[in-house]
């Protein structure tokens, strides 16, 4: 019984230090919480003005409709703007992508969401 035995080197250098995380990971998390505290924000807002009114919803016209739609706007543009930060997040290969892939879940949702109303406003009007 010939056996040979393989001597493996000790290896002198330093173990593989854990990955941190993507500041551009985090900074897509923070957006993507922002911008749903601001949509539910934005929908509080609408039932304060509805209510405010006696239940009747204003004109198209009228500065708080106004108000809502840019607020609107204002936070679609922000999700985009964490919706691209999750994405060159999750594309890093030298950084944990687990920020990077909630940010763009919470990013995409709220754009999700924005385009849904969109549509929902555009029908029933």
């Amino acid at each position: 019984m010939n056996e040979s035995i393989a001597i493996q080197p000790v290896s002198t250098s330093p173990p593989d230090a854990p990955r941190k995380h993507s500041g551009l990971g985090i900074a897509s998390f923070v957006i993507g919480l922002v911008t749903l505290v601001m949509m539910f924000g934005v929908f509080l807002l609408a039932v304060a003005i509805n209510v405010h009114n006696g239940g009747v919803a204003p004109d198209e016209h009228a500065p708080q409709t106004v108000m809502l739609g840019l607020l609107v706007i204002l936070t679609g543009l922000i999700s985009l703007v964490g919706l691209g930060l999750g994405v060159a997040a999750v594309v890093q290969k030298s950084r944990r992508r687990t920020f990077g892939i909630i940010g763009l879940c919470l990013n995409a949702a709220v754009v999700l969401l924005i385009l849904l109303l969109l549509i929902i406003g555009l029908t029933a009007s």
